[in-house]
């Protein structure tokens, strides 16, 4: 269990790196950090377990405020037709909530992103 959690812990600071860029790898560092958690705490090492925990809590905590950004950013856009900004912040949406499908805020995002895109497109 140790070899996994490091492998594991590894794996999440690699994606935690690169959710500034898409965000999916933001859910998947938080996914990694848990198992990591998960097998240090199976392995009896309760301080790395509670340290990889911290981290997966912590990205958990700016993921979350990052989604209600982008989800006041597109409700703005939208309304002020700024369809380039709305098509980005639906697009970083879509990311965040890859892992969710089957939600109706998922479902509401997959229904707008053709007519914001076409209308993105015939704004350029």
């Amino acid at each position: 269990p140790v070899r996994r959690a490091t492998r594991a812990e590894q794996h999440g600071y690699l994606y935690a790196e690169r959710y500034p860029y898409d965000p999916r790898d933001g859910i998947q560092a938080v996914l990694r950090f848990q198992e990591a958690q998960s097998c240090y705490q199976d392995s009896g090492r309760s301080q790395d377990a509670t340290r990889v925990g911290q981290l997966a809590s912590n990205l958990m905590v700016r993921i979350n405020t990052d989604y209600a950004s982008s989800r006041l950013v597109l409700e703005t856009a939208l309304g002020s037709e700024n369809w380039s900004v709305a098509l980005s912040e639906v697009r970083r949406l879509l990311g965040l909530t890859e892992h969710m499908r089957g939600h109706a805020y998922v479902e509401h995002l997959w229904s707008i992103v053709g007519r914001v895109t076409i209308r993105a497109n015939d704004a350029l």
